[in-house]
């Protein structure tokens, strides 16, 4: 579900206006939030290690960060694929 969290903004953006897709969502500050709230979230639930699974939020979170700017996506940022073609190299 990390992963696919910062794409909740599409949903938002249908309800809240000024919402737009692949803002505040998608940067490293929200995987750092979304980190500290899962760490929050496991220490509350008494894991024994909270910080593995809290540190995996954050990861899968980056990582979606991280193939939305790899993608052809014409939208801010543009991917590094956009920015290959933009310059002559296919």
């Amino acid at each position: 579900f990390a992963a696919l969290a910062p794409d909740l903004d599409l949903v938002l953006k249908q309800v809240v206006p000024g919402v737009r897709h692949q803002g505040a969502s998608h940067g490293v500050g929200a995987a750092v939030i979304a980190g500290c709230v899962a760490l929050a979230i496991f220490r509350g639930l008494g894991w024994r290690a909270p910080g593995r699974p809290a540190l995996a939020v954050g990861a899968a979170w980056l990582s979606h960060i991280a193939l939305d700017y790899l993608n052809r996506d014409m939208t801010p940022p543009i991917g590094l694929m956009e920015g290959r073609r933009r310059c002559g190299l296919k």
